[in-house]
């Protein structure tokens, strides 16, 4: 919910009060105003019903003003992807976090290689199954998707690393 104080209305001829009246939506729901504060349930436009009060020598009139609530903006970053295992070379299933995200977008996730060649991902989700043809580093990157009060927002990629495997040595037969 987004909420500004609105600290006055003013314009027009003659002497006659100008006030807020009423409040509707426009390309925003929950629109309303309540002790002078305008709010809105999700960004989009609120349309004051504005009207200037009559006297003897002017009519009361209304005119509907819009005022306009922005998405807001966000910053999202991985704060983990889970350790490589030793156990399973070069498949690995993550087990991201996102951390800054504010709005309830879908939260996606991409990979591309770094050291690594080959690297894939089996879907877009924090759980997904890694894959690299090589040892190295592949690189993740997540996307959220932008709702009814926030912007899209891009995370900066982090390396997920898949350690090369060394054979154990054999240990002598006495």
């Amino acid at each position: 919910e987004s909420s500004i104080k609105v600290l006055g209305v003013n314009g027009g001829t003659g002497q006659g009060a100008v006030s807020i009246t009423s409040v509707v939506n426009g390309t925003s729901s929950g629109c309303s105003i309540s002790g002078g504060t305008l709010s809105a349930r999700t960004s989009g436009t609120c349309l004051l019903v504005v009207t200037k009060a009559g006297n003897d020598l002017y009519a009361p009139v209304s005119k509907r003003v819009p005022f306009t609530f922005t998405k807001a903006q966000q910053t999202i970053s991985i704060s983990s992807l889970g350790e490589s295992s030793e156990s399973q070379s070069l498949t690995q299933v993550l087990s991201a976090v996102i951390a800054g995200a504010k709005g309830k977008g879908e939260v996606k996730f991409e990979v591309k290689d770094g050291s690594a060649t080959g690297c894939k991902l089996s879907d877009t989700t924090a759980k997904a199954e890694l894959t690299a043809d090589s040892p190295g580093t592949c690189l993740i990157s997540a996307k959220i998707s932008s709702d009814e009060n926030y912007e899209a927002a891009l995370a900066s990629p982090i390396p997920f690393t898949f350690l090369e495997l060394v054979a154990p040595s054999p240990t002598p037969t006495p």
